[in-house]
């Protein structure tokens, strides 16, 4: 049976696979209607001002640039391989990448003779630098006997499809999903043990409701795992396990985008709003850790920006006529408080001594050449403030 409404592209896809297998976990649904042919990744112009939210680098170039920083300070504290190569997971339409590699051109040639720049999407669409985002199936493809590298995602562990937990009668259940006889998603309860939070007294939050994502450790391609150093840069936001597991924050960890409003129901608009889960920090350093990947630090978006030079990055651009009173109060979202600056910024490593460690820990440690920022183009909202 299948319903002929307009409910969302993928809403066909949905009652379809309900049709066919019977109620769906949550986590199915969400990978359908983000991820599908029908997906809101798979068609949508999601970023920026004409998209349904804004990201750190669709602002302006000023987050790509001081990312290239970051690699560069990494690139040097690994005593400046010959072989380097920078994995970027998540890559969407390439601006952030572009953005990295514009930067790194500008400011030091000698990087140029050995680095790599390899953008990763489910949706591979776009390029970076003239070379074609690729799928993750691909990458064991592009890289091979490499020594060291970086692997950065920006807003990429928010978006893995989650299951919904909920605590009913003191017992945990996940939610599943079902369509009723008007064509009607409908919410039902399955209940389950969770070994992941063998460790939080779930009985204890009667009524909480919130994500538990599964997928934190599966994003990562597995051929990375055999490269001997490796730094890893994750952006996002969420919080610490006690924090997420907590009654305050049930009911407030899931949610949808459409033309930069927050709609709330997830079950509207199937694969034409965004749907995201804040990140369980301490849930994610534990996955790495099963993969040998140790945490460095955890601090803001704000904390790690100012750490690499935005300061000194706006004045420049302002004193030399760069950047219009408009255009600084723009980029200045990326380090505003209970906004983009409270993202978490988890520097994670595998195979670094500790004086490599030290230098990655050091947030005063900025590249000294702020005159060379990448130029505003298209994709990023900033260009709207200047036609």
């Amino acid at each position: 049976m299948t319903f002929d409404k307009n409910r969302g592209s993928a809403y066909a896809d949905i009652v379809n696979r309900i049709c066919e297998t019977g109620p769906i976990s949550f986590e199915e649904f969400m990978e359908i209607a983000l991820y599908s042919r029908n997906g809101y990744y798979s068609g949508h112009t999601s970023f920026g001002t004409h998209g349904d939210f804004y990201t750190s680098p669709s602002l302006h170039p000023v987050f790509g640039y001081l990312f290239a920083v970051q690699i560069i300070n990494i690139w040097e504290s690994m005593n400046r391989p010959n072989s380097f190569t920078v994995v970027e997971i998540g890559a969407g339409d390439g601006t952030l990448g572009i953005d990295i590699v514009s930067a790194i051109r500008s400011v030091d040639a000698s990087i140029l003779n050995c680095i790599e720049y390899i953008a990763i999407d489910r949706v591979p669409r776009g390029a970076v630098s003239g070379t074609e985002i690729i799928s993750g199936d691909q990458l064991d493809l592009q890289i091979a006997d490499l020594e060291s590298c970086v692997v950065l995602s920006n807003e990429l562990i928010d978006a893995l499809p989650v299951e919904i937990l909920e605590v009913k009668d003191r017992r945990t259940n996940f939610v599943m999903i079902n369509v009723d006889e008007n064509g009607d998603f409908k919410e039902s309860l399955i209940e389950t043990t969770i070994d992941e939070l063998a460790d939080v007294d779930l009985s204890a939050l009667e009524g909480y409701r919130g994500p538990l994502c599964r997928k934190l450790g599966e994003w990562i391609p597995t051929v990375i795992d055999s490269i001997p150093k490796a730094v890893f840069i994750n952006v996002d936001y969420g919080y610490e396990q006690t924090e997420y597991m907590s009654m305050p924050k049930s009911n407030r960890l899931l949610q949808t985008y459409y033309k930069h409003v927050d709609t709330l129901n997830p079950l509207d608009r199937v694969g034409d709003q965004d749907i995201t889960a804040h990140v369980n920090f301490t849930a994610l350093r534990k996955v790495f850790a099963q993969r040998g990947i140790k945490s460095v630090t955890n601090i803001t978006q704000r904390e790690w920006l100012f750490g690499l030079g935005y300061l000194d990055v706006l004045e420049n651009m302002r004193l030399s006529g760069e950047l219009s009173r408009r255009e600084i109060s723009l980029v200045d979202r990326l380090v505003e408080i209970d906004g983009l600056g409270e993202f978490r910024v988890e520097i994670s490593q595998k195979g670094l001594d500790e004086a490599e460690i030290s230098i990655l820990s050091d947030g005063s440690n900025s590249y000294n050449c702020f005159n060379k920022v990448p130029p505003v183009t298209r994709n990023h909202m900033a260009y709207h403030f200047r036609v």
